[in-house]
């Protein structure tokens, strides 16, 4: 968000960027995302109100994540590790659970067994969840700037961005992401761009 509006001190360390030379700075940054994985970037956004297995808005978007994450595991065939923004101990708890129980829903609207819901716990993940201090962690602010590109595209859907936002062209900056990048297949709903909108 400081970045986003021309805050923070980012250019040389002691001033702030103008509106859109931070946007252009922002673009950029998305725009070098090209050293991850093919479709390893995805979302959830989750509007208030929203459940999932009981779970409501942050709960319901990180359950939804988890499932979307280990089921890319599963296609890949690989282990994995998970790093959290530090300061959110309901993140930890969630995802401890999620290893254990995740009520996973099927794309045909029950599974084999007749039921809506099979837990599909996250057991390839092989560690607890690791804590970053995002201000030292180029991958968590990587993952900051993903998620807010996301949400302001999600706000601009709603026709809720602010006049700034709009005349730097914020409702675009999702898109600055290299498309082999972003993992299509998080939600069988249009748009199809690596946002899964709980609804």
């Amino acid at each position: 968000m400081k970045l986003a509006s021309s805050r923070g001190n980012f250019l040389l360390g002691k001033y702030n960027f103008k509106p859109k030379q931070a946007a252009e700075a922002y673009r950029t940054i998305l725009r070098k995302m090209d050293f991850l994985p093919d479709d390893s970037i995805m979302s959830v956004a989750a509007s208030k109100g929203r459940f999932l297995y009981g779970h409501a808005r942050l709960q319901a978007a990180m359950y939804a994540l988890f499932q979307r994450m280990r089921r890319k595991c599963v296609a890949d065939k690989t282990n994995a590790i998970t790093f959290f923004d530090q300061g959110h101990p309901e993140y930890r708890k969630l995802y401890r659970m999620a290893q254990v129980y995740l009520p996973t829903g099927s794309v045909q609207g029950a599974w084999m067994s007749g039921k809506t819901t099979e837990n599909l716990p996250m057991d390839m993940f092989t560690k607890d969840a690791n804590e970053k201090l995002s201000k030292h962690c180029l991958f968590t602010q990587a993952a900051d700037l993903i998620a807010y590109a996301a949400f302001l595209k999600i706000k601009s859907e709603h026709k809720q961005l602010t006049d700034w936002q709009e005349q730097n062209g914020f409702d675009q900056l999702y898109e600055s992401l290299p498309k082999t990048k972003v993992n299509t297949r998080v939600s069988n709903a249009a748009p199809r761009d690596g946002i899964a909108r709980l609804k």
